[in-house]
């Protein structure tokens, strides 16, 4: 679930709006979708016979992702919204040295994710490098160019909502049209990962599609309650601190990872639609907390 919330909360410590999540769900929709690239825990074993060479990549728990493998969604999320964090950050620091080290801690920590996914075998190199570097083209053209000057409002969230999954929809049966195999990523999943208990059903294309999509409900749900949380003119709030700022993203990170506990139905079509409500919820969290705290 971090994926979901980590944008809405970094961006609200640094007093951004939300548009790298818009552009993040966006490219994660359909770039899985139209690299259709392989993962290394499922192609080892696949070529290793073909080409006679005895590799045996070691599976974790978090290795058996069914969606395909390019780019690296993690890396494309943390590199986006960090650079947002960083961005901001550096602006208003005035020693050199100390925009250095906030530099320096935005590529240790990128690399870091990018070496954890690699190390799991749910990436190959060239796809966590893809990742990253989309995720710090979609930071630098969200900082540079404001998409939206506030919270998205409800009939955009909704409409965005629908317009992902149209084109999330239409990428899938154009591929299919062309005669590729959309969901082949699953099949080989159950084929060569190593647990069956591995294979989580909340990393399908499907399920993402839903959890994207209630997230950016979540988002136009926001700009409803933004109106009655935010104080009026006349008792306008003193901007946060930092030590309220960073209290605010503890308290999110905590609500958001108890509300990611809440079990999910076992019917499929109740499910996939309590992902839908779950993860809009997330944003909703997120921002009445900023409001509150």
């Amino acid at each position: 679930m971090w994926q979901c919330f980590v944008s809405t909360v970094l961006s609200s410590c640094v007093g951004k709006n939300s548009e790298c999540t818009y552009m993040y769900i966006l490219f994660s929709s359909c770039f899985y979708r139209c690299l259709m690239d392989d993962r290394p825990y499922w192609w080892a074993p696949l070529y290793s016979s073909h080409w006679r060479l005895p590799v045996k990549l070691q599976q974790y728990y978090l290795s058996c992702e069914t969606g395909p493998g390019s780019p690296s969604g993690h890396v494309m999320v943390i590199a986006a919204v960090l650079f947002v964090v960083v961005s901001s950050l550096n602006e208003r620091l005035i020693s050199a040295p100390l925009r250095f080290v906030s530099c320096s801690a935005y590529v240790f920590i990128v690399s870091a994710v990018a070496l954890s996914r690699l190390f799991i075998a749910a990436h190959f190199p060239h796809q966590v490098v893809l990742g990253a570097i989309i995720g710090i083209f979609l930071g630098r053209l969200c900082y540079k160019n404001h998409f939206f000057s506030s919270l998205p409002s409800v009939r955009v969230g909704m409409i965005s909502s629908f317009m992902l999954l149209f084109i999330a929809l239409s990428t899938y049966w154009i591929l299919h049209w062309l005669g590729f195999e959309p969901a082949f990523s699953i099949s080989l999943a159950q084929q060569w990962c190593e647990h069956e208990e591995w294979i989580h059903v909340d990393t399908t294309p499907l399920f993402v599609l839903c959890r994207d999509c209630g997230a950016v409900m979540g988002l136009g749900i926001c700009s409803l309650l933004s109106g009655h949380l935010m104080p009026s003119p006349q008792h306008t709030r003193p901007l946060k601190s930092f030590g309220q700022r960073v209290l605010m993203a503890c308290m999110s990170c905590i609500c958001c990872q108890l509300l990611d506990r809440v079990p999910l139905p076992s019917n499929l079509i109740v499910f996939y639609f309590t992902a839908i409500v779950k993860y809009s919820l997330v944003p909703v969290v997120t921002l009445t907390i900023a409001r509150l705290v």
